[in-house]
């Protein structure tokens, strides 16, 4: 963290929601009190505007690389895709405004293809008809691919999204609905 160009601190994890805890920069504020402490970082309230800024920013930089390079992507979300996901697990009002974002940049195993695929990717390819969105968990990809649930699933051609991250077990049955369609559990 700089402040008016004045170094003040090398970790300043207020800045940043823990989700993105892997995410390393540099911010220079205009905004605050050259001689702020960790309490005063805190209570803040331009350090939460700071906070919202960053989460914003971070996400529409994370959607356009998954648009841009998805190999890249691909990449980093293998690494750091269930640390992203603890947004949506989240009960911090700021990231509560968040979620629609985190779950444009989520990327999960498909059951059909074998392939990660967004929520929206999913969506586009939902067979006529089909009114949610499902998802079987479990923790391990390849216990849940051969789970006798996916059985009418494969046999209607309707895809299921495979969830093996930890932290999926703790979101799945707490997701909205994206873009008009529910989350349904083929347990």
């Amino acid at each position: 963290l700089y402040i008016k160009n004045v170094f003040i601190m090398n970790d300043c994890r207020e800045l940043v929601p823990s989700w993105l805890r892997f995410i390393r920069g540099v911010v220079d504020s205009e905004d605050l009190p050259l001689n702020i402490s960790r309490e005063i970082l805190q209570e803040d309230p331009m350090i939460r505007i700071i906070r919202k800024s960053l989460a914003r920013r971070i996400l529409g930089a994370l959607k356009k690389m998954m648009a841009d390079d998805r190999d890249k992507y691909v990449r980093l979300w293998r690494e750091f895709g269930p640390v992203i996901k603890e947004g949506l697990a989240s009960f911090d009002g700021t990231d509560r405004e968040n979620r629609e974002a985190i779950m444009e940049v989520c990327l999960f195993s498909s059951a059909s293809s074998g392939e990660l695929v967004s929520l929206e990717e999913y969506v586009n390819g939902m067979k006529e008809g089909q009114k949610g969105i499902y998802y079987l968990t479990g923790r391990k990809l390849s216990v849940i691919q051969n789970s006798p649930l996916l059985e009418k699933t494969r046999k209607d051609g309707m895809d299921v999204l495979l969830m093996a991250d930890p932290v999926d077990e703790v979101i799945a049955p707490g997701l909205a609905a994206f873009r008009g369609h529910e989350f349904k559990s083929l347990e």
